[in-house]
């Protein structure tokens, strides 16, 4: 076996897609949902809540500048995607910022 170097570039999750008919707005929308549907639900989003890390020190003066990193794939966004994809990026850092501005936060 060869032992072989990876260099990560960037990090991605790959989802499933859901069938859109089992979409929660598309059942809703026919009245498809059940109380026990909903049951289920909030035992899993609760499970998730329950078992998630909790980061109790964070910088959130950093969070502009993390978030704003964003920007640095833009290159490869235009590259691969589309020019309207940066505008989105623009979009959401500069709505990211204000909101952080807004909260007053810092």
């Amino acid at each position: 076996m060869v032992n072989q170097v990876v260099e990560i570039i960037d990090y991605a999750v790959r989802m499933r897609k859901f069938d859109r008919n089992r979409q929660m707005d598309v059942l809703l929308k026919a009245n498809s949902v059940t109380e026990t549907d909903i049951q289920r639900l909030a035992k899993k989003i609760a499970g998730f809540h329950k078992n998630a890390r909790v980061i109790y020190a964070k910088d959130l003066e950093a969070f502009p500048n993390e978030f704003d990193d964003l920007g640095n794939e833009k290159e490869y966004v235009s590259t691969y995607l589309s020019s309207d994809t940066v505008i989105i990026i623009d979009h959401a850092i500069e709505a990211s910022n204000e909101f952080i501005r807004n909260t007053n936060v810092f």
